[in-house]
């Protein structure tokens, strides 16, 4: 059974026409460009080689293509995003699975507690600027130099750690001068791998592990030899934080707590360029080592009921960390929280699994029937979901001359990637084609219509 015709040459029909209802939908993607290529060369597996001898022409018969794949796209992108927006994002906003403490409560003064938990620390080794306000401080194994300012107040003390002007200053891992070209030449590159460069530079200078660029120097050849430099020492700030000893939590609520951090302000020489020198002599501002331990809240703008601060405690040869929830617990360790709102977000992350469940039920139920009329020699294709009677989106009545187009759309994503997909359609000269909807085999659309498989050489844009 080779050749150019179909089965269905020399069959006597009763319909002169084809009547085609719209198109089944294809799959289209609203950031990529895709282009229909043609396949002009057809090999004899297109052909109707691929019909098996006991075919039967006008024998009904129905293919139905798989949901495996479908469901299992169903199934991942459902749990992401039910687990993403429903667990995570709504569950956290509405309290729907208040925490418990893990820690040491800590009560205050309006009879609710905050949670003190997750310690850690490094050993250190200290050396003091004499009567100053400043201290070094060398975490062992970690390679780090740490100096701290401290300054006290009515309300809150302030704590300010010594660190470079970001606003003007970056750090790498590696550069080399004149290691790229796509900024120019008499330049620093930069990056933190070791494969390409990232940024370029007017100046770099390093500093043992890491290097400290800038550009507020002019370009110039002299930038090159910057080895023995530490230009960056000349433009240090300290970056603060508002402190109060621990104990001072139960005289006081949150509320009165907020209020206080707010009034409160900075003193002259945060976020200023810093003065290292002995001359900054205190007697009552020494920072407190072998003290209690004392909180540290972040700038006003991160100051928030719900969220959290740190707890430093620094003594001669040792610093350790911890964390305070700012959300309140009663005695017993359990987050205290709106039951009403706890309730409103249970709803609605109900609703979201309902919603989960019937998306991968409808995508396992999703599916797509071609089918043969038999003596009719009509192709009908029909779709389902959730299990409901089968409607009709397309059907088109073959011809001596209908045969099955195969071409290839080529696509191309929003970030350049590419790839193919293989399509089918029914074609009749000088009548509207139907498509076939994604999911069926050649040898399946042959084998169901008896129709010869063919390419052209025409172009569509999809």
């Amino acid at each position: 059974m080779v050749g150019d015709g179909n089965f269905w040459d020399g069959v006597e029909s009763d319909s002169e026409s084809a009547v085609v209802t719209p198109n089944a939908p294809s799959l289209e993607s609203v950031e990529s460009i895709e282009t229909v290529m043609p396949i002009t060369d057809i090999t004899s597996e297109s052909s109707l080689q691929d019909v098996p001898d006991d075919f039967t022409p006008h024998l009904p018969r129905e293919i139905v293509s798989s949901v495996i794949g479908q469901t299992a796209v169903a199934i991942v992108l459902g749990a992401v995003l039910f687990g993403t927006i429903g667990l995570g994002i709504v569950a956290e906003f509405f309290n729907v699975f208040p925490m418990e403490c893990d820690g040491e409560l800590i009560e205050l003064d309006d009879d609710t507690y905050m949670c003190h938990s997750g310690s850690y620390g490094y050993n250190t080794a200290y050396t003091f600027f004499e009567n100053s306000t400043a201290s070094v401080t060398i975490f062992d194994g970690l390679d780090y130099v740490e100096t701290l300012r401290w300054e006290h107040s009515d309300n809150f003390s302030v704590l300010g750690y010594l660190e470079p002007n970001w606003d003007e200053w970056s750090s790498w891992r590696n550069c080399e001068w004149e290691g790229d070209s796509f900024a120019g030449e008499t330049r620093w590159y930069c990056s933190y791998s070791v494969n390409y460069y990232e940024e370029a530079f007017a100046y770099c200078e390093p500093t043992g592990t890491l290097w400290m660029c800038t550009d507020q120097y002019r370009i110039s050849e002299s930038n090159r030899n910057s080895s023995a430099e530490k230009s960056y020492t000349n433009d240090l700030i300290h970056s603060c934080y508002k402190a109060i000893p621990l104990s001072e939590l139960s005289k006081q609520s949150l509320t009165e707590l907020e209020s206080k951090f707010f009034q409160q302000s900075y003193p002259s020489w945060c976020y200023g360029r810093a003065i290292l020198s002995p001359e900054v002599n205190s007697n009552d501002t020494q920072l407190p080592f072998d003290g209690e331990a004392f909180l540290l809240f972040y700038d006003d703008l991160y100051f928030e009921l719900q969220n959290n601060a740190n707890v430093m405690q620094y003594s001669s040869s040792r610093v350790t960390s911890s964390t305070v929830m700012f959300e309140t617990y009663d005695e017993n360790g359990r987050e205290i929280i709106d039951v009403e709102m706890q309730m409103a977000g249970t709803s609605i992350v109900v609703f979201m699994g309902i919603v989960y469940i019937l998306g991968v039920y409808g995508a396992y139920t999703k599916k797509t029937f071609i089918a043969h009329l038999g003596s009719e020699n009509t192709v009908v294709v029909k779709s389902t979901w959730f299990n409901k009677p089968a409607k009709e989106i397309g059907r088109i009545h073959l011809m001596p001359t209908s045969y099955l187009r195969e071409y290839i759309t080529y696509s191309t994503d929003s970030e350049g990637n590419s790839s193919t997909s293989t399509n089918y359609e029914i074609c009749t000269p000088e009548q509207p084609s139907l498509s076939i909807p994604s999911g069926f085999s050649r040898q399946k659309l042959v084998e169901l219509t008896g129709l010869s498989v063919r390419g052209d050489s025409d172009t569509h844009a999809y």
